[in-house]
């Protein structure tokens, strides 16, 4: 959402930013300003809040162990005797987790393993492609490609990418979803 300070009569006069607080939770918040001729002269430093804060204890995130469990097991369909840096799964679901849902997180591994049944051919080719053994990993790009949280984040990307892209920003390096993005083929509005 931009931000305008004339506007135009009918264009509202908006700002919004994701806050992630301490714990992880992010929230949207977005302040309406005024309606450009509709309500009169804006009133600086006056703004009000659309979304109210979060109330209550913040959910913590999805289990980041059960989750990587899954995806190792769904990953190993993919790459056979493959072995994982356990150390950065962990790091980059932690992360990535953030970014599910309150409402998905008690069922998140029923639909991850949904999510790796119903895009089965494409994750065999990002695997194939982007994975170990391939032209990219031995030049040092798609290094996510090679790792079972690859899953999670491709499932992220197709159900939240924008909460996704928020939480991954200033937490993990930049390129890594980038690479991922485009292995599966999915604009990043970065």
């Amino acid at each position: 959402m931009k931000h305008t300070e004339g506007g135009v009569a009918g264009e509202p006069l908006a700002r919004s930013q994701v806050l992630t607080t301490a714990d992880g939770v992010m929230r949207l918040e977005v302040q309406f300003i005024a309606q450009a001729g509709q309500f009169g002269q804006r009133r600086p430093g006056r703004p009000v809040p659309l979304v109210p804060p979060a109330e209550g204890p913040p959910v913590p995130p999805a289990n980041v162990d059960e989750v990587l469990a899954a995806a190792v097991r769904i990953a190993r369909t993919f790459i056979p005797g493959g072995t994982f840096d356990t150390a950065t799964s962990r790091e980059v679901l932690s992360v990535v987790l953030t970014a599910v849902r309150e409402k998905e997180r008690a069922d998140y591994v029923a639909r991850l393993d949904e999510f790796a049944a119903r895009h089965h051919d494409r994750l065999e080719r990002l695997f194939r492609e982007y994975g170990p053994g391939s032209g990219f990993e031995v030049h040092g790009r798609y290094e996510l490609a090679s790792q079972p949280e690859s899953i999670v984040i491709c499932e992220r990307l197709d159900a939240a990418k924008f909460l996704l892209q928020a939480a991954w920003t200033d937490e993990l390096p930049e390129q890594w979803l980038r690479d991922i993005a485009e292995a599966w083929v999915v604009h990043l509005a970065w």
